[in-house]
Order: structure tokens, then sequence, then C-alpha cells
């Protein structure tokens, strides 16, 4: 079971016998489960240590499962390479690549589900997961498809683009199924709670009768054994699972093939989704606002499935207008490219999307972060260099010799996401000021390349969005190296290098600091980002 909910009820003293080597299937899991407590203990304090105690968990995992291959605790729990794979300064110490850490949870999920196969409880247990931690194949493929997609020339790649395609299909075919079982379930549940209401109303009351005794004696306890524990299935555990698949669908959407058609029925699709995810909201928030009028404290404080939630996570709402607005940027890119909406309609959508939100975005650094995203994409697929084909759209408006009112859009939208960020980096929230910073620094870049089109704008302040793109790579360099993210550091030193280089008109060949090999490769990216 799920090592976040497993509970030894009652923990004998260790023993000589309990410091030897595992030999059974549950000695194998407590094993593993000590390290991986070990783990959380030094998360926060030493990465590199708490790293170290994750891997020796992987590795007991894997050992007891050559020995019992058919235990399904220890193939669950065998998931928490996927909770590495979320944290970035685990990931800095460990020797696993990213890509293989998510394949191999995917590997383990898919093994525990064949184990389980005919338990029709596996897949609800799955979901009572903290969403955060959601350790569901779905969340893992969509995981796998980012990180395939964050690759060198994969965009452009069409054999990477379909293995993104596929993994993400996948993973919304697997939302969609936990959904349908959440909601069964979540009914089925609230049926008996109905029954058991009515029945303990029909229950006669006799004050005079002595209380049950509240443990039973010591000879009657049971021996120590592991237990999954779960929290009851609550109308937000539904939101999170649509969520979870609108931003699925939103990393889907721009890189299908353009079709007018296929359009139509991801459209309705989305709007399907948006609206439970509404009602699910809706219903969440009504119902905790009775728990409060009976003096109760709210389920569901933040969108979290854990008991003991986090203050500082975004309230559902929030969260829910944060993923409208990029599944309707999403979905506005694959109208463009299919030739339904011109760039005006496409902006549009972007902009009253955000400016509609309600609650607003406007103070949260995360959907400022996004929308700034979604601006730049609009102004990458209006570029001649865009790696989709033109939309047929019949427009005054083409990539391919841009008019000065096209140019115009593309500079609006820009200036809009660097606003966007400037707001993003006073109130990050759980965004990262590192990366908000260097956001701003590409912004600046985009923005300075429109010259090379003629825009005037552009043109007359080339220098300064030189010197301003290099400030703020400057501003996301020391972001890094203060919080110890090295790689970090030496790549956004690299960019401040090359940009200063670019602003005082030098080659762009080998920099004081830098290697040319690594100068070169630095180039070669940023040029496939369009800054350069």
């Amino acid at each position: 079971m799920p090592k976040q909910k497993q509970k030894l009820f009652l923990k004998p003293q260790k023993s000589k016998r309990a410091q030897t080597a595992p030999e059974t299937a549950d000695e194998f899991l407590a094993a593993g489960v000590d390290h991986e407590e070990a783990g959380e203990k030094w998360r926060a304090g030493d990465a590199a240590k708490a790293s170290r105690f994750f891997a020796r968990a992987i590795e007991t995992y894997d050992v007891g499962l050559a020995k019992f291959p058919k235990s399904f605790d220890l193939a669950y729990n065998k998931w928490s390479s996927y909770e590495l794979s979320e944290q970035p300064r685990l990931l800095r110490h460990l020797p696993t690549p990213l890509l293989q850490l998510l394949h191999v949870a995917l590997e383990s999920h898919r093994y525990a589900l064949e184990l389980k196969s005919d338990d029709s409880d596996t897949l609800l247990h799955v979901f009572h997961l903290k969403f955060k931690l959601f350790s569901n194949a779905a969340q893992v493929l969509t995981s796998l498809a980012e990180a395939l997609l964050e690759g060198p020339s994969t965009a452009a790649s069409p054999d990477g683009r379909a293995d993104a395609i596929s993994l993400l299909q996948e993973a919304i075919n697997g939302f969609e199924k936990c959904l349908l079982i959440q909601q069964t379930q979540l009914e089925e549940t609230q049926a008996q709670v109905q029954s058991i209401s009515n029945d303990l109303a029909a229950v006669p009351q006799h004050p005079n009768d002595p209380p049950l005794p509240a443990t039973p004696p010591a000879e009657a306890q049971e021996p120590a054994q592991w237990a999954s524990v779960f929290e009851p299935l609550t109308r937000t555990a539904l939101l999170e699972t649509c969520l979870a698949e609108a931003h699925a669908l939103s990393t889907l959407l721009p890189l299908l093939p353009t079709d007018p058609v296929a359009y139509q029925t991801l459209a309705t699709h989305s709007e399907t989704l948006l609206s439970k995810a509404q009602h699910f909201a809706v219903l969440a928030t009504n119902h905790d606002h009775e728990q409060q009028q009976k003096g109760e404290a709210p389920s569901t404080p933040a969108l979290t499935l854990n008991a003991t939630a986090d203050p500082n996570e975004p309230p559902a709402p929030l969260l829910l207008a944060q993923s409208r607005l990029n599944l309707v940027s999403s979905l506005s890119s694959l109208a463009y490219h299919s030739g339904i909406i011109d760039p005006a309609t496409y902006l549009s959508n972007i902009t009253t999307t955000f400016s509609s939100a309600t609650p607003s975005l406007e103070t949260y650094g995360s959907g400022l972060a996004d929308y700034a995203d979604a601006l730049i994409t609009f102004n990458s697929a209006l570029s001649p260099t865009s790696p989709l084909p033109p939309p047929s759209v019949s427009s005054s408006l083409s990539n391919s010799s841009p008019s000065t009112e096209l140019l115009a859009l593309r500079w609006t939208a820009l200036s809009n996401a660097l606003a966007a960020l400037s707001s993003a980096n006073t109130n990050p929230g759980p965004a990262s000021r590192t990366a908000i910073n260097g956001r701003r620094g590409d912004v600046e870049l985009l923005r300075a390349r429109l010259a090379e089109s003629g825009y005037e704008p552009a043109a007359k302040n080339r220098a300064r969005l030189l010197r301003n793109g290099e400030t703020y790579y400057e501003g996301a360099r020391k972001l890094a190296g203060a919080g110890g993210d090295v790689e970090g550091e030496q790549g956004w030193r690299g960019r401040v290098s090359v940009v200063r280089r670019l602003r005082e008109g030098q080659g762009l060949g080998a920099t004081g600091g830098m290697l040319e090999e690594e100068e070169q490769l630095l180039v070669g990216e940023m040029r496939e980002e369009g800054l350069l």
C-alpha cells in the first residue's frame, strides 16, 4: 500500500533480528518505508542525504520484488520514484536521469495494477492520494510527455511529438476512468452515510447506559500489522482529477495536427470538462460553508486530500481559473493553426479569459506566469519561423509576410507578458522567481527580434531591450546561485554572456568563462526557442 498511508498500528520494539537483512515481503516493505521516512526527515535540511535514503528505499523494493514478484505492496511503494521526479532539489543528487526515473515509475504502476487487476478497490485507493503526489499512471504519463517535450528538438521532431501525443492521450483516458470511478464511489459513500444517519436516528437513547470501553484489554489486542488508511473521498478529489486532466489536455492540444473537425470535438470535450470542474468546485465550497455554519472545520480549505492541509495551498477556485486560462489558450492555438480563427481573435481569447477570471488571477504569481506563457506562445505561433504550418484562414495577417498590424499584435502580446511577469515577480506564490526572471529575459529578446522584421518600436529600442534581457538573466543567475542550483546558475550565466556579446555587436564564438562547444550548444538552444 502507499507509503504515505501505511501505519504499523502496534509498532514493536526493535530487536536484534529487526536489524538483520529483511527476509520476508513484509520485512522488505518495512525496511523500504523506514528509508522513505528517513528521506522525509532530511528532505528540507539535507537534500543529498534525503536523496540517498529515497534511493535506498527504491533499491530495497527492487530486491524485495526480485524475491517476491507477486507482492503488490512492494510494487505499489516503488512508485516513490515518481515523488522524486517532482523534487528538483533531490533530483540534482541522483545519478538517474529524469526520463529514466519517470519510466521506472510508470512501469511500477503498470506492474502493480497487473498484480491487482482483479481488485476493484485498487484504483479507488490510488485516487485518494494527495494531488501534489498523485502517483497514478496518468500523472506519470503527463510528466513523462512534458519531460520529452523539454528535450532538445523534441517539439520539432515528428517522432518526439508522436511519442508525447501518445503518452498524453493515454493519460487523459486514465483521468477519464478515474473520474468515472470517483463519481460512482462518491454516490455510494453518500448513500451509505445517509443510511447510517437514518439508522442512528432510529436508535432509542438511554443516558444511563455505561459507556463502551475506549480500547480493548491488552490481551485481546491483535498482533502488529500493516494496514492502508485512506481519507474519505470528497468532492474536491473529483475537482483535482478534472484539473489534472485539463492540464494534460492543455499540453496535448498544441501538439496535435491541424484538423477543424477534430478541433470541434476537442473543444466540446474541454468545455464539458471545465463545466464538471466548476460543478465540483461549487459543491465543495457549499459543503464547506455548511460545515462552518455547524461550527466544524472545512474539509477542503485548499486543493488537497491530505488531512494536514497546507495553508499556503491556493484555493480550488483559483486553480480552476488558472486551468481554464491554460485550456482556452491551448484551444485557441489549435484553432488558429487549424484556420478557424485569425490572430486578433486568438489574442483576444487569451486576454479576455485572463481579465474575466473569477477569482482574479492578477495577484496570483503562478497564474500570471501562465498568462505570460500563453502570450509568448501566441507570439511564437505568429512568427515566420514557427515549426507549425501557417493557418489557412482567410486573413490579411500572414506569418510569411508580416504586416505592421501583425507585428503590432505580437509586440502588444509580449509587452503584456512582460507586465504579467513583473507582477508575478513581486508576488510569485508557488511560482519560481528564478524562472520568472529568466522568462522576463526571454521576452525582452523576443521583443528585440521584432526589429529584424522592421517593426519600428523594436528597432528604436533594440539596445535597451537587449540590456534589459541581460539584466533579467543576471537576476535569474543570482537567484539560482542563492538557491544552491549550480547547474541552473551556470546556464543563466551563459545566457548573460551570449546577450552581452550580442548587445556589443560581437560574434557568438568562445566566451570568457565558457567553452566554445558549451556556448554553441547554448546558442543552438536559444535559437530553437526563437530568442536569437
